[in-house]
């Protein structure tokens, strides 16, 4: 059996692809009823790639019989991100150290102004210890996260810095 750092490094592959990316809830503001619409509205044929941010200890188990999934709704509704007030470097700092099947590069943020206004939700990409971040569309999260526009990542971030045009 492998120690718990041949564990750790087991899922790293091109852009350390883990198909579970964790969504940090940030700002206290966030209601459950957008946590639960962000995850439905990224289901992909009954499967789950968004994993709700919490503990370590609450990961998904890796099942080699079938692939691993992520949050599946109804969120508890007694269910507390223990990120609020968070930075999202901070969050970064959390998937790269994640014990678990988790992408170590790729990761989500929900926060309530930009959902609200824009429908969007925060792509985020570590590039050389620092996050990058895009706003997206809520419905393409996961296609973008899945690896539809991986390729593309340092334009699509120019463009959003020079242009303000999101994913």
């Amino acid at each position: 059996m492998a120690s718990s750092g041949d564990a750790a490094t087991q899922w790293l592959d091109d852009d350390t692809r883990v198909d579970v990316y964790a969504l940090f809830v940030l700002d206290a503001g966030v209601t459950h009823a957008m946590v639960e619409e962000v995850i439905a509205k990224n289901e992909d044929d009954e499967d789950y790639y968004l994993w709700l941010a919490d503990s370590y200890d609450k990961l998904p188990e890796i099942d080699e019989e079938q692939r691993t999934v992520g949050t599946v709704p109804p969120v508890d509704a007694s269910w507390q991100s223990p990120f609020i007030g968070k930075t999202i470097q901070e969050a970064a700092e959390f998937v790269q150290n994640a014990p678990k099947p988790l992408c170590k590069v790729f990761f989500a943020v929900l926060e309530k102004g930009r959902y609200e206004k824009d429908n969007k939700v925060t792509i985020c990409k570590i590039v050389h210890g620092e996050v990058q971040a895009i706003p997206c569309t809520t419905e393409d999260v996961t296609n973008h996260l899945l690896g539809h526009d991986r390729d593309t990542w340092e334009e699509s971030f120019r463009r959003w810095r020079e242009e303000g045009v999101g994913l």
